[in-house]
């Protein structure tokens, strides 16, 4: 019996420092693969949320054309809410190049915060995107700064 209760005092004294340093770095290694995918995962979400966006104004654009036969170039005119006023919003958003003679519109996402400011997103008329890689900055889209 004595022995049994020398070998539990023995077996359960704790851990060593080698031990213990083992562990640290094995969580730092896993945390320093996690971390990276984690931020471009969330830069993902950001970026599926503006091309849902400008879905959605586009929608908006051509409820309003079927409405009045022209497009409009500011969101109030349309019923949906400015996506430019959100609290928090990592995207601005631009509607231009509303013509009713060439029934035409162009709306762009550019991105205004974070690490990939100047990323954008475009959406015509017909369905037709003018994206680049979220990472690209230039800010250009593929189109004319001028829309």
């Amino acid at each position: 019996m004595r022995r049994i209760k020398e070998w539990l005092v023995q077996a359960f004294k704790g851990f060593t420092l080698m031990e213990l340093l083992i562990v640290v770095i094995i969580i730092g290694i896993l945390a320093a693969l996690a971390i990276p995918q984690y931020t471009k995962t969330i830069e993902r979400a950001h970026w599926a949320e503006a091309i849902d966006n400008l879905g959605q104004i586009r929608s908006a654009e051509i409820r309003y054309f079927a409405e009045r036969d022209a497009y409009t170039s500011n969101f109030g005119g349309l019923d949906i809410t400015d996506p430019n006023t959100i609290p928090g919003a990592r995207y601005s958003y631009e509607l231009t190049n509303a013509d009713r003679v060439t029934q035409t519109f162009t709306i762009r996402a550019t991105r205004i915060a974070g690490r990939y400011t100047g990323a954008c997103i475009a959406l015509d008329e017909e369905g037709n995107w003018e994206k680049r890689e979220m990472y690209d900055t230039d800010g250009s889209c593929g189109l004319p700064n001028s829309i």
